[in-house]
């Protein structure tokens, strides 16, 4: 019969007023129901965060966490696997899903089914000492949706395009990602003439792992803190986009109208059946040169680049590059705190111009307390 041990589960880490507007719980997960898509997948008995129960070794907790803002607006929904070994309660893997994303479950109900069910038990960190978890044996780790991104492109080959394609046909791809995973990168080649990593017939993207790091650069003023994406490994590259057959164009386009020529002129140019099959066959001898971004199929080119995508497994970040992610959200959110503290105090400028005292006045009464860095929770 396995060990039993008393476990003392942990915190959620919110303040009382983010506790009561966000959904918190934690469950002893017996087993995943993999033909339910939310929170019924989950079986198992409820407990709050921070309670003491009695475990068996090798049970497993799941703890689910809205991320949901003062305005009611929710963020991300946070997910995190334990499992009892050695006696202690020890993280197997956690997941942030977009808030947006109304089918959370079906993000993380495989994998967990996945780590529940694998007879080989992934390495993973206690929580008294926090290291770096391992896939399940025999477990792969896809592309998490929200791990890809596209670098900014300059003189290269088109950025723009490539995203709005993408996001039609696999917007989950660009939504919350596994921050103890590295991120997907398409970059961009160069079209530059003598460039060092030039677009080629064969190749006109480079797929790369990455993760978020903050910098210090030089600003006009001193030193200044900037994010950038950090290149961790090649993943692969991506051929151009398949061009859209002529016929095709050409049957899109637009006839040719002589509509606003009056009579004078159309003489002058032979008549206006004349006219218009001259100008048809410039038009369409354009449209079999044209070289343009436009003469691609931009949505066929996503969806083989998803499927390419979705093939691949996101190296796990080591502890430091966890680190520089960790960083990177917390300079984000004083970002977000100082833009916020701008916007306040310019919207209480605007309200005093228009005379709107009273609501602006209960603002300025309760500033110092909104403003004040203890009372601000993630």
């Amino acid at each position: 019969m396995p060990d039993r041990h008393v476990i003392t589960l942990p915190e959620h880490g919110l303040s009382n007023s983010a506790a009561r507007r966000n959904k918190i719980w934690m469950k002893l997960l017996t087993a995943v129901d993999l033909t339910e898509s939310n929170g019924f997948a989950f079986k198992g008995a409820f407990k709050d965060h921070g309670t003491t129960v009695e475990l068996e070794e090798g049970a497993w907790v799941m703890s689910y966490m809205e991320d949901r803002r003062a305005s009611g607006r929710l963020e991300w929904h946070n997910v995190t696997l334990y499992q009892v070994r050695g006696g202690t309660l020890t993280e197997v893997d956690d997941w942030r899903i977009d808030g947006d994303d109304s089918g959370w479950a079906l993000q993380v109900r495989d994998d967990i089914h996945a780590y529940m069910t694998t007879p080989a038990e992934p390495a993973a960190p206690a929580i008294s000492a926090p290291a770096e978890p391992a896939a399940a044996a025999g477990v792969p780790a896809p592309v998490s949706p929200g791990m890809l991104r596209i670098a900014p492109g300059g003189e290269s080959t088109p950025t723009v395009l490539l995203g709005d394609a993408l996001r039609a046909v696999t917007p989950e791809l660009f939504n919350a990602g596994d921050r103890n995973r590295a991120s997907l990168t398409i970059r961009p080649r160069s079209t530059a003439l003598g460039a060092s990593n030039p677009a080629t017939s064969e190749v006109w993207y480079d797929l790369l792992w990455t993760h978020p790091a903050v910098h210090a650069v030089e600003g006009p003023h001193g030193p200044e803190l900037s994010v950038e994406h950090v290149e961790i490994a090649t993943a692969g590259t991506l051929p151009p986009p398949p061009r859209i057959p002529v016929e095709t164009r050409i049957a899109a386009a637009p006839p040719v109208t002589v509509d606003h020529l009056s009579d004078d002129e159309l003489r002058v140019w032979g008549g206006a059946e004349k006219l218009i099959r001259s100008w048809t066959g410039h038009r369409d001898a354009a449209l079999r040169d044209d070289r343009s971004a436009d003469a691609y199929d931009w949505s066929t080119y996503a969806t083989q680049i998803a499927a390419q995508v979705r093939s691949l497994t996101a190296p796990r970040l080591t502890a430091g590059q966890r680190a520089q992610v960790a960083a990177v959200r917390l300079i984000e959110a004083h970002w977000a705190l100082q833009g916020a503290r701008a916007s306040v105090h310019a919207l209480l400028g605007n309200a005093d111009r228009a005379g709107d005292a009273g609501d602006a006045a209960a603002v300025r009464e309760l500033l110092p307390l909104i403003d004040r860095p203890t009372t601000v929770t993630a």
